[in-house]
């Protein structure tokens, strides 16, 4: 089992997702997926009308309501 086996079964590609901490805490994102090599999770987030792929920790996500 890899990184990437380990992320939670509700981290889903196409899930709105809110980023809890870091520097983009409080922004909505996409989930893209999981990177295999790190673990994280490959989110879009809207940025100034575009969306912006970014990679954080599994554990700086909460789904959005």
């Amino acid at each position: 089992m890899g990184a990437a086996d380990e992320s939670p079964r509700w981290i889903t590609p196409g899930l709105e997702v809110r980023i809890a901490d870091g520097p983009f805490e409080g922004f909505d994102a996409t989930v893209e997926g999981v990177v295999e090599e790190t673990g994280e999770i490959s989110v879009l987030i809207p940025i100034f009308g575009r969306e912006t792929r970014a990679e954080v920790p599994r554990s700086s996500l909460v789904k959005a309501t």
